[in-house]
């Protein structure tokens, strides 16, 4: 029996390590989302800005934050994402993953925002997600860098640092919809 199971996982385990690799091929598609939780950042006091300018030379992500968005950004390139457009929340922790991605970054958006601090109410933020998912899916593959509640609420997971998981939008009842956890690193 031992060595049944053995065997079995010596067949498996390859296999489930196959299908780990092609999950940023899988959601290569204009219809689809990635939002990536915010790597490290360094300490908590971490400010929201309107203009990207203003978060200064400072590093906001530590430096294991830096290498893993970097990884991030080559993973992205790798599997053809180049020209995905990536839009941050506006914490300076954020905006400089999406800086580091070195994709086609478009700038900040107050409804990718930690939820927990937002003054809107979640219905509200979830709603306007869906709208800005609705005008925009179709065109190219959208790529969010956003925080840890939100992904927690989109897909009622607890993800680590740098994980990400694929959206689409549900365009009659406007929600965001969670299809699948993606493995990138």
């Amino acid at each position: 029996m031992i060595r049944i199971l053995v065997l079995l996982l010596a067949i498996l385990v390859p296999s489930l390590a196959l299908s780990a690799d092609n999950d940023l091929e899988s959601v290569k598609r204009y219809d689809r989302a990635i939002m990536i939780v915010l790597p490290e950042a360094n300490g908590s006091a971490v400010p929201l800005v309107t203009k990207p300018e203003d978060c200064g030379d400072t590093q906001w992500l530590t430096r294991d934050g830096r290498r893993m968005a970097e990884g991030i950004g080559d993973a992205l390139r790798d599997a053809g994402f180049g020209d995905a457009s990536v839009y941050s929340s506006q914490s300076c922790a954020a905006i400089e993953t999406a800086n580091i991605l070195k994709l086609q970054n478009k700038g900040a958006l107050s409804l990718l925002n930690d939820i927990a601090d937002s003054k809107v109410s979640r219905k509200q933020q979830r709603q306007a997600l869906a709208l800005f998912l609705a005008d925009h899916l179709g065109k190219r593959t959208l790529v969010f860098i956003s925080h840890h509640n939100n992904v927690i609420d989109i897909s009622g997971s607890y993800p680590s640092f740098g994980d990400a998981i694929a959206l689409t939008v549900n365009v009659t009842r406007f929600e965001p919809v969670f299809l699948r956890h993606i493995q990138i690193k």
